[in-house]
């Protein structure tokens, strides 16, 4: 039986690769759906390479797909060794530029995968740092979109209150943190 479930993930992962982007959409909206639903068929499409090949498709210029495979990392995020994996496929820093997207729906639905990911995975926060996530959510922040600017906010405050340097980071770019002592948040008026 497992043999069985690993070719018929491999049949899913092959149809991501599709050039062919409705084949590719559809491929990737039925493994979501299996994936949500089972954990065995979860656990198959991580051993056989499931997140590397979902990372690809956050390059996409449609946005459908981007929004797909943001969902499925988002599915995955949950349990930490696999929000391990997602920051080891190296999807971080797609994440992060796709998070200042002019798109709110995608802007905020990567938020919330950062969020996430960098919650549960070990290493999270230090590679979200290394990829530029203390500077590039100031712009999310700015939004007009409130639900955008509420969730870059909270985000970029989990990552600051976590360590020194990267609170002086965030607050050297201009923002001061809710974790921000009562005389630094004086300042801001």
């Amino acid at each position: 039986m497992p043999i069985l479930r690993f070719y018929y993930i491999l049949n899913f992962i092959e149809r991501l690769k599709s050039p062919d982007i409705e084949e590719c959409w559809q491929a990737a909206s039925e493994l979501y759906m299996i994936s949500k639903n089972s954990e065995k068929l979860r656990q198959t499409a991580i051993d056989a390479g499931v997140i590397t090949e979902i990372g690809k498709l956050l390059d996409s210029s449609n946005p459908d797909i981007c929004k797909l495979a943001i969902y499925y990392l988002s599915l995955y995020s949950f349990i930490p060794n696999h929000a391990q994996l997602i920051v080891e496929a190296d999807v971080i820093s797609k994440l992060i530029n796709l998070s200042t997207s002019s798109n709110c729906k995608i802007c905020n639905d990567t938020l919330w995968a950062l969020e996430s990911i960098i919650k549960m995975a070990k290493s999270g926060r230090k590679v979200s740092v290394k990829a530029g996530i203390l500077t590039t959510l100031i712009n999310p922040i700015k939004s007009l979109n409130k639900n955008t600017s509420a969730k870059a906010a909270t985000l970029l405050t989990s990552v600051a209150e976590s360590n020194e340097t990267f609170y002086a980071v965030v607050k050297q770019a201009g923002f001061i943190p809710s974790c921000a002592t009562p005389s630094e948040k004086y300042l801001l008026f």
